[in-house]
């Protein structure tokens, strides 16, 4: 095995950790409908660097690194849809970091419930 493969293996196995990172949060948005403590601008921000970073992976002809871009592309759209697809909403197992917040600005925290779906 050539130390090129090596180094492309170890590549497309940092990529798979990236997929398996985005996961989490892209399960949250999805099942809970709950965007909180998500930030969109900063999602938004991934986005944008994903895809400059993408057009010079394309003009490089890197497999490796047109992978990632392509893979963390998808994951953080997905993220940045969600969001604000579910912007203002809050889950149950968040509610009570908006309830203490609510309690100190006198401003009621949205919750699924109070938001029209």
């Amino acid at each position: 095995m050539s130390q090129t493969t090596i180094f492309e293996l170890l590549g497309i196995t940092g990529i798979s950790i990236g997929v398996v990172a985005y996961v989490p949060q892209v399960v949250h948005l999805a099942r809970e409908h709950s965007s909180a403590g998500v930030s969109g601008r900063a999602w938004a921000m991934w986005l944008t660097s994903s895809l400059l970073i993408g057009a010079l992976a394309l003009h490089r002809h890197d497999p490796v690194f047109i992978g990632l871009q392509a893979s963390s592309l998808t994951s953080t759209a997905v993220i940045v849809l969600l969001t604000h697809r579910y912007r203002g909403m809050v889950c149950e197992t968040h509610a009570h970091l908006r309830t203490g917040a609510s309690d100190r600005d006198g401003v009621p925290g949205a919750t699924r419930s109070s938001v029209n779906d």
